[in-house]
């Protein structure tokens, strides 16, 4: 084979290996998925709760946070935060500022859960629970 043709075989081998290397990261993100709740509205409406779920796909992880605002605020505020199975934390309003979270016990999965208390006016209540766990 003449020097030319296998030089260019090779430049353009090596560039294929570049280019690919480079859409690896862009797959991964790509990957990532944010799924969210329905709004859980306090009595009064003044307040808003969600459960969100960040699914990292083929890490088979799950990273769930309880997020609350206020209704004329943009950005939530992170209260909770836990590696639970988005199904194994539930939150509901005890009154107009009071949220109850309760989440699987660590007991149950050996999970992480952080919670934040309080937040503004908004009283915060984490209750872990044996047993709550659904994904089992």
């Amino acid at each position: 084979m003449p020097p030319a043709k296998k030089s260019t075989g090779t430049i353009f081998g090596i560039s294929i290996i570049v280019v690919s290397g480079c859409f690896l990261p862009v797959y991964s993100c790509a990957m990532t998925v944010k799924f969210r709740s329905t709004p859980i509205v306090s009595p009064d409406g003044r307040h808003i709760a969600r459960i969100t779920e960040l699914d990292e796909g083929a890490m088979d992880s799950f990273h769930t946070t309880v997020e609350v605002r206020s209704h004329w605020h943009v950005y939530p505020d992170e209260v909770f935060h836990s590696e639970n199975h988005p199904r194994d934390v539930q939150a509901k309003w005890v009154n107009n500022s009071e949220l109850l979270i309760r989440y699987a016990s660590p007991a149950d999965h050996n999970v992480y859960a952080d919670c934040v208390t309080p937040l503004h006016d908004v009283k915060i209540t984490c209750q872990p629970l044996e047993g709550l766990s659904k994904t089992d």
